[in-house]
């Protein structure tokens, strides 16, 4: 018996000398996480994720929450990218590539009655409706999969769509039903990546536009817009943004006044640091109605708030 145990040993020794096992791991895919950080943003219900391989090839794109996302990669780099699902008003177009990737407002067929014309008015003006909340956020420079372990990536969202808030201050409101208008400088779109418009948003801003239509019933009526973006104004160099401004009565009569917004938004884009300020500011204006004709004036605006907030500027010479 002891010789067998013996040989036994020996056989095994000799075995496990001479055979190397190997764990290199069959080709196949690594797990992923990605979370999201929304600071002091609501989170979206609904997300996609969307890794683009740096080498090139077709992305890899999985449906998530709020809260983050989940899949299974090829080992590699990519650049990774995420925004809001379920919106409204908007298309995203381009979003094969992470550097074209690009989100659109819709196009307005039909703004309101105060656009004769279906989404364009004399001029060439295109009508854009507004979007709702969009969100975005990007990755690390490049994200590494290895061939082994998991990999956890985190991304801080930022909001890409910006809120104007038109205030109006009706001196007469007797038989004045509604208020409608239009402004331009609009971006028409961004790109998700870096929430900047291209070059060819700018230049078509300025013949971009977007429509409002409130009751008018009130001796101030508050109107909030929902935009992807103002083009600069730069005091008037770059374009002359302009309020086109229409009270309606009733009965079926109209009046119309132009308002020129470049001073007022030159204004805030200097307080933004040269961007559209994320907190939403607000436009006051004082509307004057008369038998032969609409007046309207800028008075000022301020930071943040409908009602509250610190009046930045005041023009006396308005009114």
């Amino acid at each position: 018996m002891k010789r067998e145990n013996l040989l036994l040993l020996l056989g095994c020794a000799a075995f496990f000398s001479c055979t190397r096992v190997e764990l290199t791991p069959a080709p196949g895919k690594v797990d992923v996480a990605v979370h999201t950080d929304w600071g002091s943003l609501p989170p979206a219900s609904g997300m996609e994720y969307c890794f683009y391989p740096t080498g090139g090839g077709a992305a890899v794109k999985t449906e998530g929450t709020g809260g983050g996302g989940e899949t299974t990669l090829p080992p590699g780099s990519y650049r990774l990218l995420a925004y809001n699902t379920g919106t409204a008003n908007i298309s995203f177009t381009g979003m094969d590539s992470y550097d074209t990737a690009t989100a659109s407002a819709t196009v307005d067929t039909a703004p309101d009655a105060a656009s004769p014309a279906a989404g364009t008015r004399a001029g060439g003006m295109v009508f854009v409706k507004q979007p709702s909340a969009l969100y975005a956020g990007t990755g690390p420079e490049e994200l590494v999969v290895p061939r082994l372990d998991p990999v956890e990536a985190s991304i801080s969202m930022k909001q890409l769509t910006r809120t104007l808030r038109l205030k109006f201050k009706l001196d007469d409101t007797e038989g004045v039903d509604t208020l409608e208008g239009y402004i331009n400088g609009v971006y028409p779109s961004l790109l998700l990546s870096t929430g900047e418009a291209t070059e060819a948003a700018k230049e078509a801003a300025p013949q971009v536009a977007t429509a409002f239509a409130a009751p008018a019933a009130r001796a101030e009526t508050t109107v909030e817009l929902s935009l992807l973006g103002l083009l600069a104004p730069e005091g008037g160099t770059a374009y002359r943004s302009t309020l086109r401004l229409t009270l309606k009565g009733a009965d079926g009569w109209r009046q119309q006044a132009d308002v020129d917004l470049t001073r007022v938004l030159t204004d805030i884009f200097k307080a933004g640091g040269g961007s559209f300020v994320l907190e939403p500011p607000t436009i006051e204006i004082r509307v004057e109605p008369t038998p032969a004709s609409l007046s309207a004036t800028v008075e000022g605006w301020r930071a943040g708030g409908t009602g509250g907030g610190t009046i930045q500027y005041y023009y006396p010479t308005a009114g």
